[in-house]
């Protein structure tokens, strides 16, 4: 009786912790949706640029820390960090961008990419999803001290588009490992 029940709950934790390993939507879609994500971004503006005030780098630093812990949690930690920077991510671009002169139709086709990836991740978490607060806090920092610090203009707006070019880059390497845990 004992050797059943010992069974039953390491089939579930198993299962569980599998289950974002065999999602159909990220072995199908992913690797799509990031191209074509990066591709949008790109086809936006012209070459990246960094700020040259210092203080913008300083006031919100990428977190990589936040990646890096990532990066070595579990799957579903794992799952569950990416969908929350895709939400952040098109929460951001819903913000004023009229002083930018990027094509309105790639600002749009991408925000509906990094909704779409959101979506398509969500659907391999099977538990409660628990927001990362850092996560949380450095998207309202790019928000607040930013973007509207600095009015909306256009100078922010690409010091954003760079910002969350690396945040694709990082999403992408934290996804591979998925993969790579599986092998």
């Amino acid at each position: 009786m004992f050797s059943r029940i010992l069974f039953l709950c390491l089939f579930v934790a198993l299962s569980g912790t599998c289950s974002s390993l065999t999602c159909k939507w990220l072995h199908h879609n992913f690797r799509r949706y990031s191209e074509r994500s990066m591709e949008l971004l790109d086809s936006m503006g012209g070459p990246y640029i960094e700020t040259t005030d210092r203080r913008d780098n300083e006031t919100v630093p990428f977190p990589y820390p936040l990646y890096k812990q990532a990066s070595s949690a579990s799957a579903g930690d794992k799952l569950d960090f990416i969908v929350q920077v895709f939400e952040e991510v098109g929460a951001l671009f819903k913000e004023d961008h009229k002083s930018v002169s990027w094509d309105k139709g790639h600002v749009e086709k991408f925000r509906m990419v990094i909704n779409g990836q959101a979506e398509g991740f969500s659907k391999c978490i099977h538990n409660q999803r628990t927001p990362n607060k850092g996560l949380s806090d450095y998207f309202k920092a790019l928000s607040h001290n930013i973007l509207k610090r600095n009015g909306h203009r256009a100078e922010a707006w690409e010091l954003i588009r760079n910002q969350i070019k690396h945040h694709l880059w990082r999403t992408d390497i934290v996804i591979s490992s998925l993969f790579s845990a599986k092998s």
